[in-house]
């Protein structure tokens, strides 16, 4: 588990590699900068991580610095010249200082730079205690710092980064001197020229050399250590056990050997076994992973044959034709059985052909476009023309779905044939223009003589009422009445026809103020009746306005009829939303009618009650069904007999025709 967390954690660094840089340069100037507070205000354990130690130099502390800046100008914006002129000139001056103190420790010759900053708590004699020199493979590293930001950018035709090799080799100089501090090694420190690296300088040197290694992860060298391949997840795994283990080995060691527990041998036969179990113990846990991980790889392959096992059956076995298709080349790719037999072409034809050669040639030019649309919505459907091998055409329906197979850009297309459909809707189309031409000359026809029945039965009533006796009179009035009727019923059949074929125009509408004009002109058609109206809150939707008023007039009118014999008749009209709808009611305290019958409500001529009770046609139900169904809606009532209905119906929440 602490393994697979490492290892995690390694993997963060890999996708976040910039960022880490900088956090890793951030803490070399927070540590430098606390050097040079202890400098300035003479704090003792800021100079130095421990009493009698070596101090950081001021001006070691002052190149750290340069160091983190130089980075940031050099990656911040690579192709700005100004900000790589800045980077370079803190990298040269970082060589300057560097190369400076080394020559100075070569010849002999003190150049005193390194005491420019604080001078006077500096101490030229080497045995002194406030001596804290810039120490000569201190200088040697900033050398090899500069450097390496001096060929950040550089990489060889071979993807060879050389700067990588720099950084590692002042991270292992690092290492090694921070291990010496661990082990108390103290021979170099004996000479009397000598001047040693304080602990936490080489802490900044080994930070800054991961955060330089760190900065181009993918190129050169550590290309290998941060890929996903089994290389780099091992070498991820082991590279810090295999520091962190000797190193804490050996620390164990010079403690026993320290103490005289035992004798030396039997302490370095110790070191070596503990050396072996733990390496050891490393390797197991790593091939236990590994075999995990092995184990969990077969299952799903065993699981990925099943599936294309199975996506083999459904493609063979598909009602319809389909293949696959390379979305570059455009060749067929694989082909099912339906395919073949369709369009008439061999499974070997159809491999050496590309999908442009079953279009017809004016249509080929558009074929490029949809492959461009299906690249970007990786699922498409339209209608296209097929050509056969016997070059005859048929109508199709396309679906696409874009697939990525062994970095290959592919498309699974599959082709429903609709050309008998496409022939029927338009016999379909052709039967309802010679529909509509018969309805509207029926509806004419029927018309003229109904006018006359109307014109003669109101002259025999206006001329004729001194002969006619009480009867003749009903006869006549009902004889008008029912050409009125037929009238009404004939316009309510046009305007069911015409609804069915309108196009719907949507627009927002505001249907709390459709709703208050609809009642104010109920109320005065209906001003006898003294019913009250309750409207809530009604919410506005996208649709058509004209034909939803038609829905809400016959809604309300319908409930002012069936509730006018009420003592006290009441019309209540509102909304709620309900998931993705919006849905209106108009209720009302009239007759009701019995649920049984609730199904037969919104048909043409359905009514449950008698005509001699409630005037109408039967036909208002009918265009408000028609109309809530173009609109992609619902349409439902519910009632209890003698105590009233509630009629609703419902219409999608911001639905647009776009």
């Amino acid at each position: 588990m602490v393994k697979n967390r490492l290892t995690c954690v390694i993997m963060k660094i890999e996708f976040k590699h910039t960022k880490w840089s900088n956090y890793l340069f951030l803490i070399v100037i927070a540590i430098s900068v606390t050097s040079l507070f202890g400098w300035l205000f003479d704090i003792e354990a800021f100079k130095r991580i421990f009493p009698d130690s070596v101090a950081m130099n001021p001006l070691t502390a002052s190149c750290f610095i340069m160091s983190a800046f130089s980075f940031w100008l050099l990656t911040l914006k690579k192709n700005n010249s100004f900000y790589n002129l800045g980077g370079h000139a803190l990298a040269l001056l970082i060589l300057f200082i560097g190369l400076l103190v080394v020559l100075s420790n070569l010849i002999g010759f003190n150049t005193r730079i390194d005491q420019l900053l604080f001078s006077s708590k500096i101490s030229d004699e080497p045995t002194s205690y406030a001596y804290n020199r810039m120490s000569p493979n201190t200088a040697f590293c900033f050398v090899l710092t500069a450097i390496e930001l001096f060929m950040l950018h550089y990489e060889t035709k071979k993807r060879f980064v050389p700067y990588q090799f720099i950084a590692i080799l002042v991270s292992l100089g690092a290492l090694l001197t921070m291990i010496g501090y661990l082990y108390d090694f103290t021979i170099l420190s004996e000479m009397p020229s000598y001047v040693p690296m304080a602990i936490h300088t080489s802490a900044n040197f080994f930070l800054m050399s991961v955060a330089l290694l760190f900065a181009y992860p993918d190129k050169g060298i550590m290309s290998t250590y941060t890929s996903r391949s089994s290389g780099g997840k091992l070498s991820r795994t082991f590279l810090l056990p295999l520091i962190a283990l000797p190193v804490l080995m050996g620390m164990l060691y010079n403690f026993v050997r320290s103490k005289d527990l035992v004798s030396s041998s039997l302490t370095t036969l110790f070191l070596v076994y503990g050396i072996v179990i733990g390496f050891a113990a490393l390797i197991y846990l790593y091939s236990y992973s590994l075999n995990k991980k092995e184990n969990q790889k077969r299952k799903v392959e065993a699981n990925l044959k099943e599936s294309n096992e199975r996506f083999k059956s459904i493609f063979e076995y598909a009602p319809d034709p389909m293949w696959l298709f390379d979305m570059n080349s455009l060749f067929f790719l694989e082909v099912n059985q339906k395919a073949i037999i369709r369009y008439g072409y061999t499974l070997d034809e159809f491999r050496k052909m590309r999908i442009t050669d079953i279009r017809p040639k004016d249509e080929v030019p558009k074929v490029q476009e949809k492959i461009e649309i299906i690249r970007k919505n990786e699922k498409l459907t339209g209608s296209w023309k097929h050509q056969l091998r016997n070059d005859k055409l048929i109508d199709v329906e396309i679906t696409y779905h874009k697939l990525e197979m062994d970095g290959q850009e592919q498309c699974l297309e599959i082709a429903k044939d609709v050309t008998e459909r496409i022939k029927i809707e338009k016999q379909i189309k052709e039967l309802n223009k010679e529909l509509e031409a018969f309805t509207f000359s029926v509806a004419h026809d029927l018309r003229a003589p109904l006018r006359v029945i109307d014109g003669y039965a109101g002259v025999l009533k206006e001329d004729f009422t001194p002969v006619l006796d009480k009867e003749g009179m009903r006869l006549i009035s009902i004889i008008a009445s029912n050409a009125r009727q037929m009238g009404q019923l004939i316009d309510d059949l046009l305007n069911l026809s015409r609804i069915g074929r309108a196009s719907l125009k949507y627009s927002m509408v505001d249907i709390q103020t459709l709703v208050s004009s609809i009642v104010d002109e109920q109320k005065i058609l209906f001003s006898e009746y003294n019913t009250a109206f309750f409207i809530g809150n009604i919410i506005s939707v996208y649709c058509d306005g004209v034909l939803i008023k038609s829905v809400l007039t016959n809604l309300i009118a319908n409930a002012i009829k069936y509730s006018r014999n009420e003592e006290n008749p009441k019309v209540e009209i509102g909304s709620y939303v309900r998931e993705n709808e919006v849905v209106y009611f108009v209720k009302d305290n009239g007759v009701g009618f019995d649920m049984n019958y609730a199904d037969k409500l919104f048909g043409v001529f359905q009514r449950l009650h008698k005509a001699t009770e409630f005037e109408g046609t039967g036909v208002g139900l009918a265009i408000v069904q028609r109309i809530v169904l173009k609109h992609d809606g619902h349409v439902w009532a519910n009632a209890i007999k003698d105590e009233g209905a509630t009629f609703y119906f419902s219409l999608p929440i911001n639905y647009k025709n776009d």
